[in-house]
């Protein structure tokens, strides 16, 4: 016969056969587990048919199936109602955030490139304005290893401005500086009343044009590098050395003549 027995969880009252006193059902309603047992009423007091009718007004259970579900006690524990997350309360991935950031670092990096092509723009107008003349203007005469010779004057000064700032090689370096400053004096001294034919310079400047780019990049870049570098400064070797190769480079642009040096070729 059907006994009466109430959820403890949402108090609904449920009708359960009574052979399953002692195992555990889960309520329809709310899903709490809870042992069935004997203190339950009979189904005549359920249904108003024995002494108390009252309790027709008893709560049923409006979910779909019998209105109880049987657990085995020995074979599982009761089941507990699984936690499933909100889909809504889920924080989302910030992958907008991320692209934003990506988008910030690469401008920055960009707005860096700029600057850095700025300055090194700078000093190729400076220092290219005196190579244009000496290798388009026939300056450097007729020699091909006139050519050569300045090409090596510059990348020696250069290194010679890099180890500068550098404590274990500046006293050294501020030696070769000075020495490379005698050699450009002496080469502006030897050529400067040089001509050459128009087809001697194109040839010495396909020659020499990118090794002689590349070594006035270096001068200049390792230059301001050192002027910025107070402790290198501050070395009286270093310092006078400097000034001397400053002056061999103010000689050799005032011995550029483009109107006096250029010599056309004859046919």
């Amino acid at each position: 016969m059907p006994i009466s027995q109430t959820c403890p969880q949402c108090r609904v009252r449920l009708r359960v056969p009574d052979e399953k006193v002692g195992q555990a059902i889960r309520c329809p309603k709310c899903g709490h587990s809870f042992p069935v047992t004997l203190l339950a009423e009979p189904r005549g007091h359920q249904d108003g048919t024995g002494d108390n009718p009252v309790a027709r007004t008893e709560q049923k259970p409006t979910e779909q199936g019998p209105g109880w579900e049987v657990i085995d006690r020995a074979s599982s524990p009761p089941l507990v109602a699984q936690v499933v997350e909100d889909e809504d309360e889920s924080v989302p991935l910030p992958t907008k955030p991320r692209k934003s950031r990506k988008a910030a670092k690469k401008a920055d990096s960009l707005e860096t490139v700029k600057v850095v092509g700025g300055v090194i723009a700078a000093i190729l107008g400076v220092i290219g304005g005196v190579y244009l003349l000496l290798v388009f203007l026939g300056f450097a005469g007729t020699a091909s290893s006139a050519y050569g010779e300045l090409c090596d004057i510059f990348e020696t000064a250069a290194t010679a401005l890099e180890d500068a700032r550098q404590p274990q090689k500046r006293s050294a370096a501020a030696q070769k500086l000075s020495e490379q400053a005698k050699r450009l004096q002496a080469w502006t001294d030897k050529y400067k009343d040089a001509k050459a034919e128009e087809a001697a310079i194109k040839a010495a400047l396909r020659r020499y044009e990118e090794r002689m780019e590349k070594a006035l990049v270096r001068v200049g870049i390792a230059e301001q590098q050192l002027q910025d570098d107070p402790e290198a400064m501050k070395d009286p070797n270093v310092s006078q050395a400097v000034r001397a190769w400053r002056v061999a480079l103010l000689g050799l642009a005032s011995q550029t003549d483009p109107l006096h040096k250029f010599k056309p070729s004859r046919r």
